[in-house]
């Protein structure tokens, strides 16, 4: 495999794995209500998730694993929220 192989192949699996974060990404805020409630709790700028669904923004995989936790136990937004409201880390 030459360098310029390597180069090819790396775009079009960079191109691949954005579509996959999008395409996770949206399925799990499809299952969650009230974005403008989770961009507050998880610091996020106001609309980002609307960006995301609308396939304009790539989530981090950090935030992918956090929306896929908040789709099983929706009970980890609310400690998510008890955390930033005490004094206690």
């Amino acid at each position: 495999m030459t360098p310029a192989d390597a180069t090819r192949i790396d775009a079009a699996l960079e191109v691949v794995f954005r579509a996959e974060m999008i395409r996770r990404a949206q399925s799990l805020l499809d299952r969650l209500p009230n974005s403008p409630q989770i961009e507050r709790h998880l610091g996020l700028s106001a609309g980002y998730l609307a960006r995301i669904r609308a396939g304009r923004k790539v989530p981090s995989a950090e935030l992918l694993a956090f929306l896929a936790v908040i789709v099983k136990r929706p009970v980890v937004l609310k400690d998510v929220e008890a955390f930033w409201r005490s004094d206690v880390a």
